[in-house]
């Protein structure tokens, strides 16, 4: 039997690094930032399970409107640099495979992550660097699904998503790269078609 999940609600706590340097690619040398980030909402995907016998196979496709913001200041002491991301949307197509212990589902998730990106370099306050594009990665996760009814039941999901690096050139032999990876939480609960 072939079962189709939709979510309807969840709450998410996102969690985002960012190397902002490499060491061969800036005069000044390497840096580290701290990050402040924010939440997003707006989280719906559609599952599709074949339980085998307490083995549960399945594919998965979910889409985000975002607004996570990632910003750091002066990585270069004195330099005045500023450094921002913004992921806009994010989502992904995944296998899915688990494990159901009566009511409770154990499972991993993995594969195709896509999502709008926007990187963005100030040198000093006159000169400023961005980029913004749909950016194509991958993700991974693994997450605790536990029956309610026949119809619905709440889940918890962890997962990694790496959305490629950026590298921004603004002169020659100067670039700021971008990690764009970031860590999802998800509480949410589903109902079962």
């Amino acid at each position: 039997m072939v079962r189709r999940l939709c979510r309807r609600a969840s709450w998410l706590w996102v969690r985002q690094n960012r190397r902002d340097l490499q060491p061969a690619k800036h005069a000044s040398g390497p840096g580290h930032a701290g990050l402040r980030h924010r939440r997003l909402s707006g989280w719906c995907p559609d599952r599709l399970q074949l339980p085998v016998n307490s083995t549960v196979l399945g594919i998965e496709s979910d889409i985000s409107g975002a607004d996570i913001k990632g910003h750091s200041d002066e990585v270069n002491v004195g330099g005045g640099d500023v450094y921002d991301t913004k992921v806009d949307w994010f989502g992904s197509i995944r296998a899915s495979a688990g494990y159901a212990f009566g009511s409770t589902l154990v499972y991993g998730t993995g594969g195709l992550a896509i999502g709008g990106v926007e990187n963005r370099y100030l040198d000093g306050p006159a000169d400023s660097y961005s980029e913004k594009n749909t950016k194509i990665g991958w993700t991974i996760g693994a997450g605790l699904e536990q029956a309610i009814t026949d119809h619905w039941s709440a889940n918890a999901e962890y997962r990694y998503v790496d959305l490629r690096d950026q590298t921004i050139n603004y002169a020659p032999n100067f670039s700021t790269t971008f990690d764009n990876t970031f860590s999802t939480v998800r509480i949410g609960m589903n109902y079962k078609f």
